[in-house]
């Protein structure tokens, strides 16, 4: 084994029309999530050849809303939402993949992932690859903490066609660079390059 690829947050509260994520801010919130995310599975079903993470969120109610109810995010991953909980990959993909669910934003709050990802570097593991959603919010907290928590032998990278943002996260902000530009300068300066989905087989 060399490398291990975790894709976070597959699932339809972030990917589908009718998930938390589109009704709380719109559909044209997740266009870019909606574009990548048959990429995502086309590249774990037909070309990925090694170990897959897959990671799902399961959040208290009100986590996201500061505790206020009426909030379209009050319900987001929350136990007994079951759109938000239905997987957005394929069958086949999520029952070939280890998959562990986390309660933060960051998959190293999971024990569960943490002992997985430790097993994968025991058994030889020297790349991680992260994709999934949202590039500004789990996978940068995940990647980052990876960066940290995993030995200097092992790189850390995110691939750029299997992540996405809310479609407001491209915008430039005030004339400066979008969130999502300083969220990819923020990888790369903590030593987490942005690598092509083709380079990565």
């Amino acid at each position: 084994m060399s490398q291990v690829i975790t894709i976070i947050d597959a699932q339809d509260a972030f990917c589908h029309p009718s998930g938390t994520l589109a009704r709380a801010f719109g559909k044209e919130e997740i266009s870019v999530v909606r574009r990548v995310l048959p990429d995502i599975e086309e590249f774990l079903a037909q070309s990925w050849p090694g170990p897959i993470v897959l990671v799902r969120s399961e959040y208290a109610r009100g986590q996201f809303s500061v505790g206020q109810q009426t909030s379209p995010l009050s319900q987001l991953c929350a136990p007994g939402n079951e759109v938000d909980a239905n997987w957005s990959l394929s069958t086949d993909v999520v029952e070939r993949s280890h998959v562990v669910t986390k309660t933060e934003q960051s998959a190293w709050v999971s024990a569960e992932f943490t002992t997985l990802l430790q097993e994968l570097v025991r058994l030889g593991m020297d790349r991680l690859l992260l994709g999934g959603f949202l590039t500004t919010s789990c996978v940068r907290k995940t990647a980052l903490e990876a960066r940290l928590r995993l030995p200097s032998s092992v790189a850390v990278a995110v691939v750029k066609e299997l992540t996405a943002s809310r479609a407001s996260n491209y915008l430039p902000r005030g004339g400066e660079k979008s969130r999502h530009d300083l969220i990819v300068e923020e990888f790369i300066l903590a030593g987490i390059p942005l690598v092509s989905a083709k380079d990565c087989l």
